[in-house]
């Protein structure tokens, strides 16, 4: 083989690994944006469902109070309380799981099997 054999096998495995890594973030971006869409969806859903909710429990709690008032005043103070306790704990609950499981999804081979697919394997 010539000098030139080698430096264009070079240069075409170069494009190669090129392309393969352009294919390779596409697949990760569009799984990525897939999943962030699929839990706007949820989240949207879930939102809607705990308004509703709110509502009926604040109606029941004044009809339990005696005043409709009291009954919104309760439910408000219950979201107050929860949101004291998600701002005081929001990075260990919040942050670092929403790290840990992007970098794992980010950095993880195709070919890798999690610890979940691999523990459904062996439950078959």
């Amino acid at each position: 083989m010539s000098l030139k054999n080698i430096l264009g096998k070079i240069e075409e495995y170069i494009l190669s690994r090129l392309l393969l890594l352009k294919l390779e973030a596409t697949d990760k971006a569009s799984k990525l944006i897939s999943i962030v869409v699929i839990s706007l969806v949820f989240a949207s859903l879930a939102i809607l469902f705990l308004f509703f909710f709110s509502f009926a429990a604040a109606l029941f709690m004044g009809d339990l109070l005696g005043n409709s008032k009291y009954g919104f005043a309760f439910i408000s103070l219950l979201y107050l309380l929860v949101l004291i306790f998600v701002f005081i704990f929001r990075k260990s609950i919040i942050q670092k799981p929403i790290l840990d499981w992007t970098v794992k999804y980010l950095f993880k081979k195709d070919n890798d099997t999690t610890e979940n697919e691999k523990e459904q394997e062996h439950n078959k």
